[in-house]
């Protein structure tokens, strides 16, 4: 049986019970290599202690969200991962929504028609600009936005990532940075996608050559890859040329969460106006899955410094502040956690990078003990049971079933999570039942008379396998019933 992309075997153990081994592949190995020893921490470096009204809060910053909601997100991604993202992300406290801080819009993309087309059609046009600067939304009007939004009515066929990013280069930013919706605000893209763009025969380059004009305009343009495509070599080169060096991410959707701090924190850095000579890049950030071992309430967790990318002997690093305060190795509980460092390079240069990490806890579901019974007539019971998964695992506990007799039953399933422990998650099932040679029976409407079940019937009583009328007949030695007024035989001995 294989689910949720654990392998599951059984063999028995203890009394008609079984033992099923699982192994958890995990999601993406790429952020084992960022986990080494920080040997990079040189004389340069401080913790930050930055009272800056961006640390307080005050990022002020004009900031499009273009998301894609193209059918490969699919409905169940899009509600349960997509807009409680979205919804935490406009209400984090760093980007303070409102005339003081952070603005927000939103670009959904998909399908697209064009308006000038004698066939246009408006059900067609699936991206369009859904909440514009002009309408202030607060924090609380973006949430019911969100909330309201049915997967359905913005769905297309298509990954019209060129057109997202012409509408804003066009209509949202058709200025230099930042003379577009606020004059004191920078402007700042978050793009949101699943995969390659999609639609026509040059699609890829219309994005990439779209994304530079901003770029050219001192668009920061924030790139994150999300789902299962992002381990695709294709979409990961094409997201990087069109996000601003250093700022492309990708993660899985069950862990987009863990990225929300990182990517607020790279939507309210300081970015240059204009294209610097030389460009550097921060690595990648992949949010790769840690677990808590059973019991454990921390793990000790290992990072390199993310130090910028740049080509060689052109840009310098002359120092850098990191928060929170922490040095590899460093303790992390349960929770997303980023650790965030910016770098002051040489040519008046500032960057931003993150070490993520996601820690789960890795519990069984409790041990609750199943009662059941055999039914009059059978010698077992046949019970399902949803097999107990691992919290860490993140998947739907499939069901199982097996005939089991009268006793008490311990299911054991072991796992290995990620090749780093074994957690065993155990199932007990308690069968109970009257049995009659065997076979159950009913004692209120039955008769057990030596391994022979019979209707019970008043007055009546059982001698030996037989079921007799003690009004009438008598059970004399040797199981042998006679008339109540013959004589029993003599036995001889």
């Amino acid at each position: 049986m294989k689910f949720c992309g654990i392998l599951h075997l059984t063999v028995a153990v203890l009394f008609l019970s079984q033992i099923a081994h699982a192994k958890y592949i995990t999601e993406s190995e790429d952020f084992l290599d960022l986990l080494k020893n920080d040997d990079s921490v040189s004389s340069i470096g401080r913790p930050s202690t930055s009272t800056s009204s961006e640390s307080r809060g005050g990022c002020k910053k004009d900031i499009l969200i273009l998301l894609d909601t193209s059918r490969t997100i699919g409905a169940k991604d899009f509600n349960n991962q997509v807009k409680p993202f979205l919804r935490d992300f406009v209400s984090d406290k760093t980007l303070d929504v409102g005339p003081e801080g952070a603005q927000v819009s939103l670009l959904l993309f998909s399908k697209w028609d064009d308006p000038n087309s004698r066939y246009y059609r408006k059900d067609d046009d699936k991206t369009k600009v859904v909440i514009s600067f002009d309408q202030d939304f607060t924090p609380q009007m973006f949430e019911r936005f969100i909330n309201n939004t049915n997967y359905k009515d913005v769905e297309g066929g298509h990954t019209r990532t060129d057109k997202a990013l012409e509408i804003a280069n066009d209509k949202v930013f058709p200025e230099e940075s930042p003379l577009n919706n606020r004059k004191f605000a920078n402007d700042v893209i978050v793009l949101i996608t699943d995969g390659r763009p999609q639609g026509t025969n040059t699609v890829e380059q219309d994005a990439i050559d779209n994304a530079e004009k901003l770029k050219k305009k001192g668009v920061l343009i924030i790139g994150v890859g999300v789902g299962r495509q992002i381990e695709n070599d294709e979409f990961w080169k094409i997201l990087k040329e069109i996000a601003s060096p250093g700022q492309a991410f990708k993660v899985k959707f069950d862990e987009f969460q863990s990225i929300k701090s990182a990517l607020v924190q790279k939507s309210c850095q300081k970015y240059p106006s204009a294209p610097a000579g030389i460009q550097c890049d921060c690595p990648p950030i992949v949010a790769s899955p840690f677990y808590l071992k059973p019991g454990e309430t921390s793990i000790s967790l290992s990072w390199k410094r993310p130090d910028p990318e740049c080509p060689s002997g052109t840009v310098k690093v002359l120092d850098f502040t990191w928060s929170p305060t922490l040095r590899s190795p460093a303790k992390f509980g349960p929770g997303h956690h980023s650790i965030n460092y910016k770098f002051y390079l040489s040519g008046n240069q500032e960057m931003n990078c993150s070490v993520v990490f996601n820690v789960k806890e890795c519990k069984c579901p409790p041990q609750d003990v199943h009662a059941v019974q055999v039914k009059p007539g059978d010698s077992m019971v046949n019970h399902e049971w949803p097999v107990p998964v691992p919290s860490c695992l993140g998947c739907p506990s499939p069901l199982t079933s097996q005939s089991l007799s009268v006793g008490q039953h311990s299911m054991a399933y072991k796992y290995s999570v990620a090749d780093q422990f074994n957690i065993t998650c155990r199932v007990n099932i308690n069968v109970t039942g009257v049995l009659c040679s065997g076979q159950g029976y009913d004692k209120n409407s039955q008769e057990c008379c030596c391994g022979v079940i019979h209707d019970k019937k008043t007055g009546y009583e059982c001698c030996g396998q037989n079921y007799y009328d003690t009004s009438t007949h008598q059970c004399c030695e040797g199981e042998n019933i006679r008339k109540i007024r013959e004589n029993c035989p003599t036995v001889k001995n």
